[in-house]
């Protein structure tokens, strides 16, 4: 049930997303990755405020949803989810690296 890896073109799905990230120390890399694509807490608070890790520890999903406003927003709960979700796993080390070349340094 949790052997995609996330990657963050599922955020331009338009479709809610739960995201595993069994390792706390992981989280700061998820919330950046989310946080540079405008998405805060359900309610409207800034990730840096809690990660909410305390709740179900290793088995913590955090969840890309849409509020009434259409705006991305962030949820969270433990694993045990069901209905159409996009279901993934966290590990920063599976992210892509993208690297910014600026026109200039290949003349």
């Amino acid at each position: 049930m949790w052997e995609t890896l996330f990657d963050p073109a599922m955020l331009d799905s338009g479709k809610e997303i739960a995201i595993w990230c069994p390792r706390h120390e992981d989280v700061p890399e998820l919330f950046k990755i989310l946080a540079e694509r405008g998405i805060k807490w359900g309610g409207g608070e800034p990730l840096e405020v809690a990660d909410r890790w305390n709740s179900y520890a290793e088995e913590t999903v955090y969840f890309v949803d849409w509020n009434i406003d259409e705006e991305r927003v962030l949820l969270y709960g433990d694993r045990d989810v069901s209905g159409e979700i996009i279901r993934c796993e966290f590990h920063p080390e599976c992210i892509p690296i993208t690297t910014i070349v600026e026109v200039g340094d290949l003349i």
